[in-house]
């Protein structure tokens, strides 16, 4: 646990590690076109 913490953050613990255009539910919604709406 500690190797990872100091590596980096569990996703599940941190999900603003993800970069906004890079989010799985971001490529969602632009999939769907909500984005292009």
């Amino acid at each position: 646990s500690s190797v990872v913490s100091g590596s980096s953050p569990p996703v599940g613990s941190a999900p603003k590690s993800f970069p906004p255009f890079q989010h799985p539910s971001h490529q969602l919604l632009e999939a769907n076109g909500f984005k292009q709406q």
